[in-house]
């Protein structure tokens, strides 16, 4: 379990072939920037990532 700001409640969606939760199209400035944010402390979380190396590769869909 992750704790996610308030100001991201309901913009965000939890894919499941994804390691983080990913911001919806819809989201203002300020989002943007507290999604960055929030996502730069969560990959420097180390037991964050179940990925790792592949984390930076596109995705094949």
């Amino acid at each position: 379990m992750i704790a996610i700001p308030k100001e991201l409640n309901n913009m965000l969606t939890f894919p499941k072939d994804k390691p983080v939760p990913i911001l919806k199209k819809g989201a203002n400035n300020t989002q943007k920037i507290i999604y960055a944010d929030f996502i730069t402390a969560f990959l420097s979380d180390k037991t964050c990532c179940r990925y790792e190396d592949d984390f930076f590769q596109p995705h094949k869909g």
